[in-house]
């Protein structure tokens, strides 16, 4: 059967877009609803895009609209060396969302160095708050003996900060015995009727892929002495949780929570833990409720993420399973308390030609005239920094208490109401 025919799993694919003749037109502004406790809230979200000088000077840029669905990232290129052609993160995630406890930091860019490396360490600083990630050369597990290795690092000037080289993916021999198994259940016609459909989604079910990350690398599932040698290690990791040979080959798949927390400096998408707890749909090897994780001990998600299972819960109590701030987008280690839009802001290692680069958020922020509501300032939930466009996204947001949810089409007639200002902050 040629590709083109072959049946295929879309759960790995990303949510459908809006048909394009029911999208809104893209804009700098959106009007979204939400409830909590029983009460109705609608929030008014506006973007504004800053473009970043190399003496650190934001400067008004051409503005871009508010993302409203995901779209991936294109495959890793060329350059990358043996990692070329990864796929699978995501470019954007949808923006808009009703409720956020804090700020949500994403930086797009590069570890990149002015000399051939073998590991460099990079990361940002957000007014007092640290990211510190170190980049490897390509390594690859080396299984000599009985123990684990892990090669010397390949010499390297830069390496994508992205998801498909971080910490995770799936394990190629847990993924042939879990289909070998399925198929001596079955007979051959049942067999060759879900062949396809198993091939295709259970490279990304846990615990043959890793719960926080499935579109990484350097994740085995047991440890199986055929799945622990010549396995491509991750090229960054978070400086505080790194990778050891012992981590590496812990086995014991269902015992995920006490693995590596995979770097992030780009978007988290719904599929990653802990966002898939949060949403109501908790991995296997998770008990819903707990909170002995690193993800609660370094304050990154509260305590109370994980509220329910909405695939076992009663129709009522659905909606109760999914956490207020599970829209959050941030990786972890950026999701921080709510900034002003006033802190200084540190880029370390992220440009080869500008080892550390400074600039402070513009100090500017939108104050929403809202029609029986009076002037509601904004609260920033977003911050993106896209390093190698040279560009800074601040995604603002005012809400409040309504008596009702939005009608369709009735969230542009309350935004042709709307009068925006700037307020200057201290």
């Amino acid at each position: 059967m040629s590709a083109a025919l072959r049946p295929r799993s879309v759960i790995s694919d990303p949510p459908p877009g809006v048909p394009p003749e029911l999208a809104p037109a893209p804009s700098v502004q959106a009007l979204v609803h939400g409830q909590q406790q029983g009460q109705w809230w609608w929030t008014l979200l506006r973007k504004v895009t800053y473009a970043i000088t190399d003496s650190g000077t934001l400067q008004r840029a051409p503005q871009g609209p508010i993302h409203t669905a995901y779209a991936r990232h294109d495959a890793l290129p060329d350059w990358v060396g043996r990692d070329a052609g990864r796929s699978g993160s995501m470019q954007t995630t949808p923006e808009p969302r009703a409720f956020q406890t804090g700020t949500d930091v994403v930086v797009r860019a590069h570890a990149a160095s002015g000399r051939p490396v073998r590991t460099l360490l990079a990361g940002l600083a957000v007014g007092r708050h640290l990211h510190k990630v170190r980049a490897f050369g390509e390594r690859r597990s080396r299984r000599i003996g009985g123990r684990v290795e892990f090669s010397e690092p390949s010499l390297f000037q830069s390496v994508p900060l992205r998801s498909e080289l971080a910490y995770g993916g799936f394990d190629p021999v847990a993924l042939r015995a879990a289909l070998a198994g399925i198929e001596a259940r079955m007979d051959a016609v049942g067999w060759r009727r879900s062949r396809a459909f198993l091939q295709d989604t259970l490279p990304t079910t846990v615990p043959v892929a890793y719960a926080r990350n499935p579109v990484g690398m350097g994740y085995v599932a047991d440890a199986l002495p055929e799945a622990l040698h010549d396995v491509a290690l991750p090229r960054f990791e978070l400086e505080r949780d790194l990778l050891t040979p012992e981590r590496f080959a812990q086995g014991r798949p269902l015992d995920w929570l006490h693995r590596p927390v995979p770097a992030g400096l780009d978007f988290m998408d719904m599929r990653m833990f802990p966002r898939t707890a949060m949403f109501g749909l908790p991995p296997p090897g998770f008990e819903v409720g707990a909170r002995q994780c690193p993800e609660v001990d370094w304050g990154q998600v509260p305590a109370d993420f994980s509220r329910g299972n909405v695939l076992t819960a009663d129709d009522a109590d659905a909606a109760l399973a999914v956490h207020p701030d599970a829209a959050r987008c941030a990786p972890i280690g950026l999701r921080l308390p709510r900034l002003a839009g006033t802190e200084p802001v540190s880029l370390i290692a992220l440009r080869a030609d500008l080892p550390r680069w400074d600039f402070v958020l513009p100090g500017e922020r939108p104050v929403f005239e809202v029609p029986g509501q009076g002037a509601l300032p904004g609260a920033l939930f977003q911050l993106f920094i896209d390093v190698d466009a040279r560009r800074v996204e601040l995604l603002w947001a005012a809400s409040w208490p309504t008596g009702c949810e939005l009608q369709p089409g009735q969230d542009q007639d309350v935004l042709r109401t709307v009068r925006t200002r700037v307020e200057t902050l201290a």
